[in-house]
Parts: structure tokens; C-alpha cells; sequence
């Protein structure tokens, strides 16, 4: 028994391609950038325990863009004008029906086809049993749809806990004098993607041989069948998605250490980061909700045991380091493709190493 063939739809650089499996070995080759440690990381996220961790990142880019040039434009007036609950009420009507996103309204699911052929004379397939859809004796095929489909309830759970976020940017793009307006217009369009992958959920089926017949089936089942297992190369290269993601900042950050004007412009920050944190009152409610109840115990304790101890104070300190850090924690290098931002690690690893 083994994977005789996948198909892979709208993952990534991976929009619609078929991978034919040989039964003993089987060569992934392509040049750099092609999909290569994207596609078994896929499978790794797949076949392996644990829910997948699926992002608007994921998403061809060529479709963001689409979904959100055909959704800001729905969603706009409502949100300015409507309260929350008018609004969410409003959005929902307007880009579903029958708790279904309108074909329009959606992005185009993404989507793994497998199919898994067995030897009757010769392999057990207890375990695939009760996923057989193919009764023909000449066929001995198991065919399974692993997809994420979105989710109308959970959008609308979800549009409410973000909505008056989305509604400040809205407003705030739509002032004159606004302040970085390209930047909050990218943050947007992030927003409304992440919105809209928050609400998609992870789905496993066993189908007939053109999958138009779907049952549904538990993922835990489903991954339970398979036995999938990747050993990194031994060579200095980032092929991991977390190793990658930031990658590039990280080295533009770490070059300007020793810059001269760097240290200049940065040097004066640990006095004003500790400042702003002095005024805001930060302190003060960090002392007076947490540390003076701990202290409180202690000292209760401390009477208990005979002991003595000194009263808690709270000290704050910032020093070039934690600067360089917080700087190096905050910055992103992202691509810009026709005004939609992604994360380094969605333009394939071959660009990091």
C-alpha cells in the first residue's frame, strides 16, 4: 500500500499541481524557489498529529488580492455608518446566505487530493476499510480530500471581536490628514485576511475516484493512516518555515550594530522607552495590583515562620540591548505584490537562504 498520487490547489506557490508517486522511490527535483520544502512541509503538516497551522500567507497571492479588491468595497459603508451588532448583521447578510459565504465572497478552498492504492492479494487494509468507495474488483483505489472551508457562525463570532478595530482603520484612512496611509492601508487588507483564515476550518473526507462524492470524516482518522516522516538536510539552510520567517530582518537588524549613525540615532532610547514607561503609569499599577499583594503574602508569611523579610520594591531599567532586541522583535521585512504584504517565509525559503 502507498500513496500512488497528490494534487495540491491554491497552497502557496503550489496553485494546481499533481505529484505521481513511484511505489519504492520517488525524486523531488527543481530549481531554487520551485516548491520544493514547501510541498513537504505540507505533507508533513498533513499526514502528521496537530492541527495545521494555515494562514492568509498560505494563500496564492493572486487570490488575497482578488478577495479583498471584491470585499473592502461590500464591508466599507456598513462598517461606517452601522454600530457592531447593525454591522456584523449587515456584513453577514451581505456576503452569505444559508450560513454559505456567496461563491464571490470566498476565497477558492484550498485543497489536497490523495490517492492511496493497495494490493488486495497482499496488503492488510482492515484500518481503510470503512473508507472504501470503489466497489469495482479492477480498482483498488482509496481517494481522500483534505481541504479548510470557511465558516459563516465562526466569521461571525469572530468579525464582532474585531470589528471596532476594523471600523478605527476605516476611519482613519478616510481623514485627509491621515499619517502613514499606505501603511494602514496594507494593515487592513492583513486585518480582513487574517479575519477571514480565522474562520476556516480544518476538514478531512473519503471520496469516490473524481472525489464528487465526500464523506466526512474525523482528522484525528484520517491522519492516523498514514506514516509520513521527513529528516532535514545536513546543511546550513533554513528549510523550516519558523527558522525563515524573519530571516531578513534579523540580518538587517544585526548589520547596523557597529553603524555609527545607528548608535547616534539610538542611543538616546533607553532614557525615553524607560521615560514613557514612567509616565504612562505603568509602574504604578504593576506595583500597586500585583507586587504589593505579593508583598502583602510574604510578609504574612514571614510573621507565620518567626522570619523577617524586606519589603518588595519594583525596579525598572532599559539598556542598549533591550533596545536592540525590542527593535530586532518589532521588525518585519515583508514583500510588497501588488499591495499585498507576506511574510518572507510565503515567497519560498530558496529567497532567505
Amino acid at each position: 500500500m502507498f500513496i500512488h498520487s497528490i494534487e495540491v490547489s491554491n497552497y502557496r506557490q503550489l496553485c494546481n499541481i499533481r505529484l505521481n508517486f513511484q511505489k519504492n522511490l520517488t525524486v523531488l527535483a527543481g530549481p531554487n524557489n520551485s516548491g520544493k520544502t514547501t510541498l513537504i512541509a505540507l505533507l508533513n503538516e498533513i499526514f502528521n498529529n496537530g492541527k495545521m497551522n494555515f494562514s492568509y500567507s498560505d494563500i496564492p497571492t493572486n487570490l488575497s488580492i482578488e478577495w479583498v479588491d471584491r470585499i473592502i468595497p461590500i464591508i466599507k459603508p456598513i462598517i461606517l455608518a452601522a454600530n457592531k451588532e447593525s454591522g456584523v448583521a449587515q456584513i453577514v447578510m451581505a456576503l452569505s446566505e444559508e450560513e454559505r459565504f456567496k461563491q464571490d465572497c470566498s476565497i477558492e478552498n484550498f485543497e489536497v487530493k490523495i490517492q492511496v492504492d493497495y494490493n488486495p492479494e497482499s496488503d492488510f487494509i482492515q484500518e481503510f476499510a470503512d473508507y472504501l468507495m470503489d466497489l469495482d474488483d479492477t480498482k483498488h483505489s482509496f481517494y481522500f480530500l483534505y481541504t479548510f472551508i470557511p465558516s459563516v457562525p465562526a466569521f461571525e463570532r469572530i468579525l464582532g471581536e474585531r470589528y471596532d478595530k476594523i471600523k478605527n482603520r476605516l476611519i482613519d484612512l478616510e481623514n485627509p490628514d491621515c499619517l502613514e496611509k499606505e501603511v494602514k492601508q496594507y494593515s487592513l487588507k492583513d486585518d480582513l485576511l487574517k479575519l477571514y483564515c480565522d474562520c476556516l476550518g480544518e476538514k478531512c473526507f473519503f471520496c469516490n475516484d473524481d472525489f464528487s462524492t465526500q464523506n466526512a470524516m474525523e482528522i484525528s482518522a484520517f491522519k492516523k493512516l498514514f506514516n509520513f516522516k521527513s529528516i532535514k538536510a545536513a546543511r546550513d539552510l533554513d528549510d523550516n518555515d519558523k527558522d525563515s520567517s524573519k530571516g531578513i530582518s534579523k540580518s538587517i537588524v544585526s548589520l547596523l550594530k557597529n553603524d555609527n549613525e545607528w548608535i547616534s540615532k539610538t542611543k538616546d532610547l533607553p532614557n525615553k522607552l524607560l521615560e514613557g514607561i514612567l509616565q504612562s503609569g505603568a509602574k504604578t499599577v504593576l506595583q500597586e495590583s500585583s507586587v504589593d499583594s505579593l508583598d502583602k503574602a510574604i510578609q504574612d508569611i514571614s510573621k507565620t515562620s518567626g522570619g523577617h523579610i524586606g519589603k518588595i520594591q519594583l525596579e525598572m531599567d532599559v539598556d542598549e540591548s533591550d533596545v536592540d532586541q525590542f527593535i530586532q522583535k518589532i521588525t518585519r521585512a515583508k514583500y510588497d505584490i501588488d499591495g499585498l504584504l507576506l511574510n518572507e517565509s510565503s515567497q519560498g525559503l530558496g529567497f532567505s537562504n
